[in-house]
């Protein structure tokens, strides 16, 4: 879960839905790319890019950096402030 300010995403990897839509294997992105394998096989997995892949893997699949991810904004709940309603009518403890 990212913040950013106010606000919450989930962020999820999607290297392997560009590749399956490619037909690509992760030893073939490596070459096309120019990354070492074992950064295309924890992509999906660990988190924590950098910029060159981030950029190396745009360019391949010609798409935004945004594009490699599924971004989710998660929508906080309200908070009134209020209590929870009481479905007794009776009043309690007294």
């Amino acid at each position: 879960m990212q913040r950013i300010g106010d606000m919450e995403f989930e962020i999820t990897p999607r290297l392997e839905h560009w590749r399956h839509k490619r037909g690509w294997t992760q030893q073939k992105l490596s070459v096309l790319s120019g990354l070492p394998q074992v950064v295309i096989s924890r992509f999906d997995s660990q988190g924590g890019y950098s910029m060159n892949t981030l950029v190396r893997l745009s360019r391949v699949f010609d798409c935004s950096i945004e594009d490699l991810f599924e971004i989710k904004e998660k929508v906080p709940r309200e908070n009134t402030g209020a209590l929870p309603e009481n479905d007794d009518d009776t009043d309690q403890g007294q």
